[in-house]
This record gives C-alpha cells, sequence and structure tokens, in this order.
C-alpha cells in the first residue's frame, strides 16, 4: 500500500531534522570548516543526492542553523532588553537563561549554546547581511558592560575585556560537557555565583 501525502511529509520532516540534529552535533564537536556533506550524510546515514535534496551546500545548512539559533536565543534575549535596562540585571538575566539552557534544554540546544558562544553563527562568516537583528543585541549586550562598570568603580575594564571572552568560551564548554559528562554536573551551577565569579575584577587583585 503507497504511502499517504502526510505520511511522505511525516517521513520527510523527520529525516531534515536528523540532518539538522547530527550536523550541529558535527559542527559543535570538529568545527565548521572540518566538516564535510560527506561527514553529514554518514553520520545521517542518507546519501549526498540525499542529503543537497535539503540543503544545496553546507553553507545553506549554516545557514538554516542561524535561524534556529536565533529563535532560540535572539528572540529570547530580545525578551530580556525589553524587562531589563542596560547593565547588571540584565547581564545576570542572560547569564540565567544560558544555564537554564544547559540543565533544562535538549541536546541540540546546547550544541546551538555552544556554537552560540563561540562566534559561529556571526552575520559575516557566512555572508550574510541578515537584518540588523545581531548587531541591535550586540550592541545592547556591550552598553551593559559598560553600565554595569561604570555602577562599579573597582571593576577593571580592561580586565573585564579579557574576561567576557572567557565567559563565553566556558559557557559553550560548560554546555558540550554536560553533555558528554552528565554524571559529572548532576547540580545545575548557580548562575549568580558563576556570574560574579567572571564579573567582579578589582583593581590590584
Amino acid at each position: 500500500m503507497p504511502r499517504t501525502f502526510k505520511q511522505n511529509k511525516e517521513i520527510k520532516d523527520q529525516r531534515k531534522s536528523d540532518i539538522l540534529s547530527e550536523s550541529v552535533a558535527l559542527f559543535a564537536k570538529y568545527g565548521y570548516n572540518n566538516v564535510t556533506m560527506e561527514n553529514i550524510a554518514k553520520a545521517t546515514k542518507c546519501s549526498r543526492t540525499l542529503l543537497y535534496h535539503y540543503f544545496s551546500s553546507k553553507d545553506d545548512l549554516l545557514l538554516a542553523h542561524k535561524k534556529i539559533c536565533e529563535e532560540i536565543f535572539v528572540k529570547k534575549i530580545n525578551e530580556l532588553i525589553k524587562a531589563y535596562e542596560p547593565g547588571e540585571a540584565f547581564l545576570k538575566a542572560c547569564n540565567e537563561f544560558f544555564i537554564n539552557v544547559i540543565y533544562k534544554g535538549t541536546t541540540d540546544s546546547c550544541y546551538y549554546l555552544y556554537l552560540f558562544t563561540n562566534g559561529h553563527f556571526h552575520i559575516n562568516e557566512i555572508g550574510n547581511k541578515g537584518n540588523g537583528k545581531d548587531k541591535a543585541l550586540l550592541n545592547y549586550i556591550k552598553t551593559s558592560f559598560n553600565v554595569y562598570c561604570e555602577s562599579k568603580p573597582n571593576i577593571n575594564k580592561s580586565e573585564l575585556k579579557d574576561q567576557i571572552k572567557y565567559y563565553l568560551l566556558f559557557i559553550g564548554s560548560l554546555a558540550t560537557s554536560h553533555i558528554q559528562y552528565p554524571k559529572t554536573f548532576k547540580e545545575r551551577i548557580d548562575p549568580d555565583s558563576l556570574f560574579y565569579s567572571f564579573f567582579s575584577l578589582r583593581k590590584g587583585d
């Protein structure tokens, strides 16, 4: 008995979902430049011809991931922008959101968090000008850190710039570690403790 239109659609949707899930894991583990379409086809157990039926190129696949990433992170952070003025409260809310993604989200969302915090979805990386949301988001975060520094005169601004980079790397590493070694991270890290361990740098310390 031939499949119905609904059954065919369900099969295609599932296959596309599998391709996205397997490829985001490969990108996070090995880096976008080190993963080929052949690697993705092998991981998803489909032919390269079938893979290209769903995504015309690796860049096309990355754009699909960027769209998903925006739904997960940019959309939520924009909600926080509406809820908080630039400054400490906004930054802490973002940090708590990241921790919740790690401990309450899916395996895929953890991989997306790693790619997001490590800059793999930067608009210039894939030659896509975007619609300006990325730039507005980055500017708001930058403004928030400036406001935070002004409210804490003991903060060493030059060290803080490096610490932001280390913080994002740590969040990404925590996300992937939680996937690979879940027993090591049974208890949820306290967001406030994490935040102030990174962003309470004092001059001379």
